[in-house]
């Protein structure tokens, strides 16, 4: 058999072998195998384990958990009960960066006194749009107009008139294909 790195004729115990392949062999010998997982490994970069032996890492993980994000060892009782990847500092970071990206494009159109003066009236309730899923203030959403109804401000279910407008379409879709149907089913 001939090797696909080396190019090297060599006997067929020289080769792994592979159900998957049709002659039961892997096309790579095994020197050139070590070869490639050795620089694979070399070239991996460093991570919570460096340096460390898989009984130190038992032992770390006995009482002590890897944050993903800070990239450090924690004690267990920092981390939440349902998250094992990150420390509630980093978690809660991430959550308040998350609140003001969201908070910014919610009241992008707003001064900051009308804002300041629509929180004072309303808290800080949102919705979330029945059909594009985003989440919006009520409050600051004029009123919506869908075919023949008209939704005043802060009672929408809908982010925009063009959510609004998509939702009637598509309830007036679904109506003519029901009336269809019920055409259809009569003899």
């Amino acid at each position: 058999m001939i090797c696909k790195t080396c190019k090297q004729d060599k006997p067929p115990e020289d080769f792994s072998v592979s159900r998957a392949a049709k002659d039961g062999r892997v096309h790579y010998c095994k020197a050139c195998l070590k070869v490639a997982r050795a620089a694979r490994s070399a070239a991996k970069p460093s991570g919570w384990h460096e340096g460390l032996t898989r009984g130190q890492v038992k032992e770390l993980r006995k009482e002590n958990n890897w944050c993903t994000t800070c990239k450090q060892w924690k004690a267990k009782d920092l981390f939440r009960a349902n998250s094992f990847t990150e420390c509630r500092e980093c978690n809660n970071a991430r959550r308040k960066e998350i609140a003001a990206r969201v908070e910014s494009k919610v009241y992008a159109s707003h001064t900051r006194g009308e804002v300041a003066e629509i929180k004072a009236a309303t808290g800080t309730q949102r919705k979330q749009c029945a059909v594009c899923k985003t989440w919006f203030h009520p409050a600051l959403r004029p009123g919506v107009r869908a075919k023949h109804q008209y939704v005043r401000a802060g009672q929408s279910k809908y982010c925009s008139e063009k959510c609004a407008r998509s939702a009637e379409n598509q309830r007036h879709y679904q109506r003519k294909k029901n009336d269809n149907d019920n055409n259809n089913a009569q003899p």
